[in-house]
């Protein structure tokens, strides 16, 4: 299989579409719509995360522990009323490390 890259190529969106599909790789020069673009999805951004920075809001989280998940509908932790009906004696500094069907102890802290 051959893959393309066009760089600022005008075609039809149809084509577009379908060398997409294809794997193809369609590369687009800076314009101010791009920015205009960029800045509206920053904005998105900032706003929904407000007041925590969205590029480090999970920036202690390591994703191995119940403890450290942010459902993303509000970014708060799991209640630890939730988290106690996982507490089994192996948690670790109130981290609990799931690993399949079962807890395991972390060994990493």
């Amino acid at each position: 299989m051959t893959i393309s890259i066009f760089f600022d190529v005008h075609i039809s969106d149809e084509r577009r579409r379908a060398r997409l599909q294809a794997g193809d790789i369609f590369v687009c020069s800076e314009t101010q719509g791009t920015r205009d673009l960029i800045a509206l999805a920053r904005d998105l951004l900032e706003t929904s995360f407000a007041p925590r920075d969205p590029r480090s809001v999970c920036s202690r989280c390591t994703g191995t522990t119940m403890r450290d998940y942010l459902p993303s509908t509000d970014l708060a932790h799991i209640p630890d009323d939730v988290l106690k009906l996982y507490d089994d004696g192996t948690e670790i500094e109130d981290r609990i490390l799931y690993c399949g069907a079962r807890l395991a102890p972390n060994s990493a802290s």
